[in-house]
């Protein structure tokens, strides 16, 4: 692997870990906003210390309904999205089929420098295996063995699946996972404070049970939700293994013969 190619890939591996760190920074600033704009819902007239979180959460429970069905909508559409994709995958797509079979296996090194990438009929993840083996194979930097061909496996198969992210979205649904019963929790409190405080000022019951019924709705939405996108997110993570072990099993036997 020559400096040049060295700091190119190091460049790209920051900038891509750079991209993600903005996206932690974007989270966390709607995080607090939301949390900002929860609170000033609580404030309607001045009132005592002692009484704000409980006016707080006695009117924000809407609140945290609303905010689970937004979550459910994001990760439902996000779920129905790779599922659509992995459906379309193994039923459509002849990538798979291209590098599993043997019409290839008997490149050699110079074929695929010369070739891979020239013509469509050549990309599949034999030839762009070798392709990356010799680009990042090179003897100006001194490297492992092991280590070049465990990066030129990962090109590969980027370069093999076009550079589709297989496990995109699953980092999204995991977190749609856990927010469920953190907000269901929330809107359980407010729907209890709600009540109680009705039944403090002398309301009629179908205020009080409006509260209740508020209660139960975010509890059970924030309980299903739980346990389907963890079901949902273990799917995918199994589905892109398949496909990723798929893969892998067309260039098994060319470790050996290229230690």
């Amino acid at each position: 692997m020559s400096y040049s190619k060295l700091e190119e890939f190091i460049n790209e591996e920051l900038r891509s870990k750079c991209s993600s760190v903005w996206f932690h920074i974007l989270g966390a600033c709607c995080l607090l906003l939301t949390l900002l704009v929860l609170f000033g819902i609580g404030i309607r007239m001045p009132m005592e210390s002692e009484t704000y979180l409980f006016n707080v959460l006695q009117n924000t429970g809407s609140v945290f309904s609303w905010l689970l069905t937004v979550v459910f909508a994001v990760g439902m559409a996000l779920v129905l999205e790779r599922l659509a994709f992995y459906v379309c995958y193994f039923c459509f797509n002849t990538r798979i089929r291209q590098c599993t079979g043997n019409k290839y296996d008997k490149v050699s090194l110079r074929e695929a420098g010369e070739l891979g990438g020239k013509n469509h009929n050549h990309r599949n993840y034999t030839i762009q295996f070798l392709r990356s083996y010799l680009e990042f194979g090179g003897k100006d930097v001194a490297v492992k063995q092991d280590d070049v061909r465990i990066q030129a496996k990962h090109r590969a198969r980027d370069l093999a699946l076009d550079g589709v992210d297989l496990k995109f979205g699953l980092k999204t649904i995991e977190v749609c996972a856990l927010l469920g019963p953190t907000l269901g929790f929330m809107g359980t409190l407010c729907g209890l404070v709600h009540s109680f405080g009705e039944l403090a000022y002398g309301a009629e019951l179908n205020s009080v049970l409006s509260g209740l019924s508020l209660s139960m709705t975010t509890s059970l939405l924030g309980a299903g939700i739980y346990v389907v996108f963890l079901s949902a997110g273990y799917l995918v993570e199994l589905l892109s293994n398949t496909v990723e072990s798929r893969t892998d099993c067309a260039l098994r036997h060319f470790f050996d013969a290229l230690n």
